[in-house]
């Protein structure tokens, strides 16, 4: 719901929400990561806790320029990992920590040229 409220400064769309449940000096810092916003932002910011938030939500609504794209919001991705299955098996065989595994990932792929045979020999 954030960062719905940027998204709508940013695209002048009309939005439904309570903004007295807004935080509203967190939104401010959201927007000053936009250089664009910066001199604006200077301009609006000591009126921040003498007005009430719904208006200093329009004082941004109309201050701010319009763009298409909304900067700094991405959607986050969890990123996905693939687990080596015969890396964790020589893992728990050596009894290593995730990082010395990591540590010495690179000579075991050196050493594992002929990976059928060393995932037969552990029964990957």
């Amino acid at each position: 719901m954030f960062f719905d409220v940027i998204k709508s400064i940013y695209r002048k769309d009309k939005i439904d929400v309570n903004m007295d449940d807004m935080p509203i000096v967190s939104l401010c810092k959201w927007l000053s990561f936009d250089k664009d916003n910066l001199q604006v932002l200077r301009r609006l910011l000591p009126y921040i806790f003498w007005i009430e938030p719904t208006h200093f939500y329009y004082l941004l609504f109309f201050n701010i320029p319009q763009k298409s794209r909304v900067p700094f919001l991405k959607k986050i991705e969890k990123e996905e990992t693939t687990k080596d299955k015969l890396l964790e098996k020589i893992k728990y065989i050596l009894g290593w920590s995730s990082k010395e595994l990591s540590y010495n990932k690179a000579e075991l792929e050196r050493l594992l040229v002929n990976r059928k045979h060393w995932e037969k020999e552990l029964g990957v």
